[in-house]
């Protein structure tokens, strides 16, 4: 455990074929499922790492629903019109078929359920419920696959 990476490492996921782990730790880092090969994809504070379903990208939460691919080449951002690029947003969750995201957003003191295409663009609210009802950790059901 030499490095700051691996000593203030948290919210860990496993990749679909288990042959590596993401985690949260001074960034957002892979490994192999041994621990070893640590690289660092992506630099800043960030929660709740989530595996697409083939396992090519990690969506997290970092102030917004970033995801990240396996490579760090490419990023995009989920964004839900209406709602500041630094509102607060847990966790996300891929759909089975990996079409889709969908997380926790709160606007003001409620927090409700959004998704977003997985290929990018904005996040639209899923669900439409009074204000003071509290929505969070969304998931899927096995029919999109």
């Amino acid at each position: 455990m030499e490095d700051e990476s691996r000593r203030t490492q948290h919210s860990v996921s496993w990749s679909p074929d288990g042959t590596q782990i993401a985690f949260l730790g001074a960034g957002l880092h892979v490994a192999s499922s041994d621990g070893s090969s640590v690289r660092l994809l992506r630099e800043g504070w960030g929660a709740s790492p989530a595996w697409s379903p083939d396992g090519k990208y990690i969506a997290y939460s970092s102030r917004q629903i970033l995801e990240v691919s396996v490579d760090g080449a490419d990023v995009r951002e989920q964004t839900a019109d209406g709602l500041p690029r630094d509102w607060d947003n847990e966790p996300p969750s891929w759909s089975p078929d990996g079409s889709m995201i969908a997380f926790s957003g709160k606007k003001g003191g409620d927090w409700k359920i959004y998704y977003s295409l997985s290929s990018g663009g904005e996040a639209v609210r899923l669900t439409n419920s009074k204000s003071g009802l509290q929505e969070t950790m969304p998931s899927w059901g096995p029919a999109l696959r």
